[in-house]
């Protein structure tokens, strides 16, 4: 900015004489001072106050002075850079956890109340943060379909999901959710999404494994329904059932192997095995152990089992098949998790204990996790920023609380909720009658060596596929139990490593 200077024809150098205002013209006199008045305006916010008053007698060389300040003043200003405006955060999150499609409609997946109550309370919540939640329904399960969107560039913000988590963390795809403390949840709810000390999703719901008896078979047949012991008594009340059924009821119901359920009957095999040995492998995935020492106590217990079943149950190819031949009292015995209490099929007639467990030394109280959800944030969506957010929302002590008080038939992760007596007694589980079932599975979960489904962090589905083979020979063949568990063992191997 140029200076103002007077005119010479009312400035004259030679005599330093006092010019009145009244001698210039109002015009002239506002032309003086009206960029010193507009810089003293913009200089309002500097620590520098300019004086604004003009005297009526104004000497030439002050006014000029000034007027030279205020541009000293106006260049300040001019230097002054504004401040980056902050771009606001993408609001919306897209998951496809099938609750939020069509979440203020009863749930076709789930159509119980409670399941609308649950959805709406989480989307409720979670709004009030400033978020706008969105859901899709791609079915399940939802490693093929991701994979699809993931190729295409149009992933979504949050993945649900139960034995990939370390898959998708180990190619980068799932992002971190920092806030997150493994300690404060169920150790094997929350290691399949543990990696490397970092924490790739959260588990808002889970359940674990127990001994299902159905009372009225017991009585019909003369078995004392009372849980067995051990592994001993569990086999021989299943031989009598079978015997005593001649036909029509059976003893411990084996699912065995059905090609479109790769995780299922894995689950359901699994908490035997386990009590025999240890784990199928570590709990981060790295490294398999489906041939341990021990383990094939377990296995040999299930052959056993499975000529107590219903041959047309076992490898009839219908999941629903295998739970219901007990609540249809054609059964004594099979596992279940809290999703199949009996009273929650119209058999008010069955009760859950902790499974028996073997006698051998390396026996001990061990149990897998299922139904366990886990919700991991995408760092190639659109808004990885909300994806984390709302991962860690479902992991807090409040989240975790509206699974007893609204879903009803799951069971919180966090231990802090397990651990308070008042849990069990819930409105959720209340309301469907089911306090005593929820009672052990609870207890299971606090006491018992809880593990993950195996993480495989490559080729998991080729990992399951493999080992189903494998338990259908020992379940129908004369074949070395462990010899199969070696040759099981050493292709998992090949493919960790493929």
């Amino acid at each position: 900015m140029r200076p103002y200077r007077l005119s010479l024809l009312h400035i004259d150098r030679r005599r330093k004489e006092t010019v009145s205002a009244k001698q210039l013209s109002r015009r002239s006199l506002l032309q003086m001072v009206g960029g010193g008045a507009l810089a003293a305006l913009l200089g309002s916010c500097q620590p520098k106050v300019v004086e604004k008053v003009v005297k009526e007698t104004v000497e030439v060389e002050k006014l000029v002075k000034e007027t030279v300040e205020v541009e000293k003043e106006i260049e300040k200003v001019v230097e002054v850079t504004a401040p980056p405006v902050k771009k606001e955060r993408i609001k919306e999150v897209l998951t496809w956890y099938w609750d939020f499609t069509d979440w203020d409609k009863t749930l076709e997946m789930d159509p119980k109340p409670e399941g609308f109550e649950h959805a709406k309370w989480l989307k409720e919540n979670f709004e009030e943060r400033g978020w706008k939640l969105l859901g899709e329904n791609h079915g399940w399960p939802l490693r093929e379909p991701f994979l699809l969107t993931l190729a295409a560039g149009n992933p979504p913000d949050v993945l649900p999901g139960e034995g990939f988590v370390h898959e998708f963390a180990t190619l980068g795809v799932f992002a971190e959710c920092p806030n997150i403390n493994p300690d404060d949840f169920v150790r094997g709810c929350i290691a399949g999404a543990v990696m490397r000390d970092k924490v790739y999703g959260v588990p808002e719901y889970t359940t674990s494994y127990a001994l299902e008896v159905n009372t009225l078979v017991a009585d019909e047949l003369g078995i004392d329904p009372k849980p067995p012991k051990n592994w001993d008594e569990l086999l021989t009340n299943s031989r009598m059932a079978k015997e005593k059924g001649n036909g029509e009821i059976f003893g411990y119901t084996v699912w065995g192997p059905i090609p479109k359920d790769l995780y299922g009957i894995m689950l359901i095999a699994a908490p035997l095995i386990l009590r025999a040995e240890g784990p199928m492998g570590t709990d981060d995935g790295m490294t398999p152990s489906f041939n341990a020492i021990g383990a094939a106590k377990g296995y040999e217990l299930l052959r056993q089992l499975c000529k107590t079943s219903d041959p047309d149950v076992t490898f009839g190819g219908q999941g629903g098949a295998f739970s219901a031949a007990l609540w249809n009292d054609k059964a004594l015995y099979h596992l279940e998790s809290i999703l199949g209490v009996g009273k929650l099929h119209g058999c008010d007639h069955t009760f859950h204990t902790p499974i028996p467990v073997c006698e051998a030394a390396s026996c001990a109280r061990r149990n897998m996790v299922g139904a366990n959800l886990f919700l991991s944030p995408v760092s190639a969506g659109k808004n990885p920023e909300g994806g984390v957010a709302f991962c860690e929302f479902m992991g807090e002590l409040e989240t975790q609380w509206q699974v007893p008080r609204l879903y009803g038939h799951r069971l919180p992760t966090l231990k802090a909720v397990l651990e308070d007596p008042k849990v069990t007694g819930s409105d959720g589980y209340a309301r469907l009658g089911i306090e005593e079932a929820a009672a052990v599975h609870a207890e299971i979960l606090l006491n018992e060596e809880t593990h993950p489904v195996p993480p495989w962090p490559v080729n998991a589905d080729r990992i399951w596929k493999m080992w189903q083979e494998g338990f259908g020979r020992i379940l129908l063949e004369d074949v070395s139990v462990q010899e199969v568990l070696d040759e099981i063992q050493a292709e998992a191997e090949r493919l960790l490593t493929a």
